[in-house]
């Protein structure tokens, strides 16, 4: 970009600095913010954690938000951590339109690609669920040139059939019911009549009330 031209005014510019000359050799230097490209980071959403039962089907619902137009690059994978487990797996990809499952481990020929990256949607569904499937699985998405950002987390709990919400679920949910069992006690007190002209009547029953405390206390 052409520099202004003024009578008698010279103009230099040196990096971000712009020098500026009169003709009586006096100098006036303005220093000049430097432009910078905004920070492009693309947003991931999952759930906190999901629930399903053995031999059953859950959706890992994945989302995010880029601010580029979604281009032919984009990339999206899932990445699954077993419970106490140390190593991280990689288990799906979709790249250049098209997904892929591992063909090794624990989830081949049992999960769908239900996503429509167009639509920011990186989901996908794994089939008869078992203990073995309890962990962390990750959803990491990239949209080139918007590929900074943190990949989302969720984490899947298994349980058997039937148990889940009826009291006799095993692992996080049983933990819940316990805390709740511990946290109130139902207690039925006979009351003693009181003053003569009581005298003679059955005992009244007392109110049930929350102590507030666990049991054993």
């Amino acid at each position: 970009q052409p520099l202004p031209a003024g009578t008698g005014a010279q103009w230099a510019r040196a990096g971000s600095d712009l020098l500026v000359g009169s003709g009586a050799g006096m100098t006036l230097q303005l220093r000049l913010p430097a432009v910078l490209a905004p920070t492009l980071a693309i947003h991931v959403y999952t759930h906190r954690e999901v629930h399903g039962t053995v031999g059953s089907q859950v959706t890992l619902a994945c989302s995010f938000w880029s601010s580029e137009w979604i281009s032919e690059d984009v990339s999206i994978t899932w990445l699954f951590q077993p419970e106490n487990g140390k190593d991280t797996i990689s288990i799906f990809h979709f790249v250049k339109g098209q997904p892929y499952v591992d063909e090794v481990g624990a989830f081949k020929n049992r999960m769908e690609w239900v996503g429509d990256p167009h639509r920011k949607d990186g989901s996908i569904i794994i089939r008869n669920l078992d203990y073995t499937d309890n962990g962390t699985f990750t959803c990491d998405v990239k949209n080139p040139p918007d590929i900074g950002g943190k990949s989302s987390q969720v984490t899947l709990y298994v349980f058997e059939k039937g148990t889940v919400g009826r009291g006799s679920a095993h692992g996080p949910a049983a933990l819940k019911c316990g805390s709740l069992l511990t946290s109130m006690i139902i207690v039925d007190v006979p009351v003693a009549p009181k003053g003569p002209s009581q005298k003679g009547r059955p005992f009244v029953l007392g109110a049930a009330h929350n102590t507030g405390q666990g049991l054993g206390e």
